[in-house]
């Protein structure tokens, strides 16, 4: 029972992670980084946190540029904030079913940090 206690306390840790992105993606690194037995998954999704949520942000300047693009443009700036979205639930689900979900390009990164 400890077993199945300590790995839901791990997903919702990683989980949590994704709730504030970077902010609570920070906190959490950094109450794992300094113990002895540190968690090798709740870092990751931490990390991996703190990117998507650099990435959302570093989007959210760009897209409204693209919008002023004719058509193509205008449905990159209508569909980024339902994508965005998209992608912040899916990693908040990933991360509490227990799965290691490595996101393209920013997943692995997120590794090289832990």
């Amino acid at each position: 029972m400890n077993e199945t206690k300590t790995k839901s306390d791990e997903n919702l840790l990683a989980a949590l992670a994704y709730v504030l992105m970077i902010i609570t993606g920070i906190i959490i690194y950094f109450m794992e980084k300094d113990k002895t037995d540190k968690r090798r998954f709740v870092m990751f999704h931490a990390v991996q946190a703190i990117m998507l949520g650099v990435a959302i942000i570093a989007l959210s300047i760009i897209v409204p540029i693209i919008g002023f693009i004719p058509i193509l443009g205008w449905i990159i700036a209508f569909l980024f904030p339902f994508a965005a979205l998209a992608v912040w639930l899916f990693m908040i689900y990933k991360a509490y079913s227990g799965e290691e979900y490595h996101l393209p390009v920013i997943g692995d990164y997120a590794e090289q940090y832990i």
